[in-house]
């Protein structure tokens, strides 16, 4: 075991409502541990205007770290200013039970609920999306409103969440070529796996760990965010989703462990 912190992938807590606060993952020594404390930025529950996003941007942009803990769901719209700093061509992979491409409410103020739909239109790296586990009807109304989306968004049915229906994803599209960024809200799980603030797929840890593991050995990633944090003050909620945090977190470890191919 000697040395092995030089080999762990640093990991940054985005402390933005104080939720994590009942939850001891972050401080297990087996991690290296980061906190960046954002809430004394004003207004970033669900919405930021352009103000606030700037604000957030300069304090991110000497950060170097790949895996981000964002807190909860409300959050979510902080993995495009993390993808903000690519300055390659990349694909993305969502895992959700929301499509978060809603159009926007307010003008260009980013909300959790429409930033995929902004970094379609407003990153010229991203070339491709990968989205697994939102509700068929839920995605049926973003493409009555949105059909253009269809042309960069690729929605995978939980029915197709197997080891052997990713294999073959990779295979055909060769998209390992590219490097990728992955995003994962827990609500994509059940509530029995881990309790969310907001409505919940039907995926099992299991199977998100499955996704994991079949990420092809010359995949190189860019970056990876967890968000899904239940904001009620509940201790046994809030030890549940420690448990499945600290879990992922060695899960994506093991991801990050492999070198970028030439």
């Amino acid at each position: 075991m000697v040395g092995l912190e030089e080999k762990m992938e640093p990991i940054i807590w985005m402390n933005m409502s104080g939720v994590y606060e009942l939850e001891d993952f972050y401080r297990h020594n087996h991690f290296q541990w980061k906190e960046i404390d954002l809430r004394s930025v004003k207004n970033t529950n669900c919405y930021v205007d352009e103000e606030t996003k700037q604000e957030i941007r300069d304090i991110i942009a000497p950060l170097t770290e790949r895996i981000h803990f964002i807190d909860s769901g409300n959050y979510h719209y902080l993995s495009l200013l993390w993808m903000e700093k690519i300055e390659e061509d990349f694909e993305l992979i969502v895992l959700d039970e929301h499509p978060d491409m809603q159009m926007p409410a307010f003008g260009r103020i980013t909300s959790c609920g429409a930033w995929v739909r902004e970094a379609v239109e407003t990153l010229p790296h991203l070339k491709k999306i990968y989205h697994l586990g939102a509700e068929e009807a839920l995605m049926e109304e973003v493409w009555k409103e949105w059909p253009e989306g269809r042309k960069k968004i690729h929605v995978v049915s939980q029915e197709n969440n197997t080891p052997e229906y990713w294999q073959g994803i990779w295979e055909e599209t060769k998209w390992n070529r590219l490097p990728v960024y992955i995003s994962i809200d827990k609500d994509v799980m059940g509530r029995s796996e881990c309790p969310c603030d907001w409505s919940q797929g039907v995926m099992k840890f299991k199977e998100l760990e499955h996704f994991l593991a079949t990420l092809p050995e010359d995949a190189y990633i860019l970056g990876l965010d967890v968000c899904g944090e239940e904001s009620a003050d509940d201790f046994f909620d809030a030890k549940r989703n420690e448990k499945i945090n600290l879990k992922l977190a060695g899960d994506i470890e093991r991801v990050f462990k492999r070198k970028r191919s030439s």
